[in-house]
């Protein structure tokens, strides 16, 4: 267990979110200029430093593998701790640490649903449950384990068809049939999964789930009518219409249906814990680009002039980013006279739709691109922002 606490510090370091606990020794040193601490929580972890900075401390079969390691290593020279005034004082936090939900004072074990959320994996099928939820199709009991069933189910290319469900960019939920026609085997499939008619057990193989979309869609008896593009799933907006009849080269090849969203951002909004800034991008990256351009850029403006607040910006985004674009680090000449010129837009295209009375932003198309060519400046702001988070605890 400590060779893989070990490894994993060698990989990734130490958690910033967890840091040690200790309380002085007061039994003194030879020297009393210096103070000893004993730890109180973290012990595993300062067992694994040691033997990471002294391999030989470890048993016998695994001083090499510890001197591998140790060969990988680049070392620390600090280690965040907090300092208890006694053993007492910290028996409380160690008990919320390690004694369980306490009520719902302590920790809590993530479920399936949340670990999704968290790491990004089945956020189609979190989305449809999102979705189906919102619609009163499934309660929030009842979708209770659910997860990893709905994404075998629409991970088949048939069921997924039967249903009318498409994964767009960033496996963002979507529709291909007309919102009656899909809310409707939407309603029977949540039913069934409520009820239990279906689930991973019983449909384990594909054939299995074929078959069940095939009798869904003979049970409902849905038009054969399918759009011509896919529609994302947005419970708030219950347009029945749906604009089918637009022409099908209506959108440009390759275009997007919403603002692309980065892993690497998102990661870093969540250990930044801005809850503005990590609401603002993942609503902005969550609603259709064709339906809500106008809505886009302001909140495209809203977030770069929050993120430059952050910052420490005391002027508009614009000029403040672009003076800043060498201290950063980014020195791409090319780079950054497009990472310029998206600001640029960015801040005018805000403006405008914000205040003229008829003027506003219609292209989803260039917004998509304009975030795209910004990503490696909002990553840099987002770094020193995390970095001088933890530098002033």
């Amino acid at each position: 267990m400590i060779y893989k606490i070990a490894e994993d510090i060698v990989k990734v370091g130490l958690s910033p979110l967890e840091r040690l606990g200790v309380v002085a020794d007061k039994t003194g040193t030879e020297d009393d200029s210096l103070t000893t601490y004993i730890v109180v929580e973290g012990n595993r972890r300062i067992c694994a430093l040691k033997l990471l900075n002294d391999p030989d401390l470890a048993p016998s079969r695994l001083v090499d593998k510890f001197n591998k390691l140790a060969s990988e290593w680049q070392g620390i020279d600090d280690i965040e701790v907090t300092v208890f005034p006694d053993k007492n004082a910290a028996k409380e936090w160690i008990r919320r640490n390690h004694g369980g939900q306490l009520d719902g004072v302590g920790r809590k074990p993530w479920n399936a649903e949340q670990k999704a959320r968290f790491t990004g994996k089945n956020q189609a099928a979190q989305g449809l449950l999102d979705y189906a939820a919102a619609k009163g199709f499934i309660s929030e009991n009842d979708r209770r384990h659910k997860l990893t069933t709905v994404a075998r189910f629409i991970s088949n290319p048939s069921f997924a068809s039967q249903l009318g469900f498409k994964k767009l960019d960033n496996d963002l939920p979507a529709r291909n049939r007309p919102a009656k026609d899909f809310d409707d085997l939407l309603r029977q499939f949540m039913d069934d999964l409520a009820k239990r008619r279906i689930d991973s057990r019983t449909h384990s193989r594909a054939n299995k789930i074929e078959e069940y979309g095939h009798g869904l869609v003979s049970k409902i008896g849905p038009s054969s009518e399918f759009l011509k593009d896919p529609k994302l799933l947005d419970a708030s907006n219950d347009d029945s219409s749906d604009d089918d009849n637009e022409p099908s080269g209506s959108n440009k090849p390759n275009s997007r249906s919403v603002l692309p969203k980065s892993q690497q951002i998102t990661e870093k909004l969540l250990s930044l814990e801005n809850r503005k800034l990590d609401a603002l991008y993942t609503s902005l990256c969550g609603i259709s680009l064709r339906k809500h351009s106008v809505l886009l850029s302001v909140g495209l403006w809203a977030f770069f002039e929050c993120l430059a607040r952050q910052d420490g910006a005391r002027t508009d985004f614009k000029g403040y980013f672009s003076g800043n674009l060498l201290s950063y680090g980014l020195t791409d000449r090319d780079d950054n006279k497009a990472m310029n010129q998206a600001l640029e837009r960015i801040s005018k295209h805000g403006n405008t739709s914000k205040h003229h009375q008829l003027a506003a932003t219609f292209d989803g198309q260039q917004l998509a691109n304009d975030l795209q060519v910004l990503e490696p400046l909002i990553v840099t702001v987002l770094d020193r922002a995390c970095g001088n988070k933890f530098v002033k605890r």
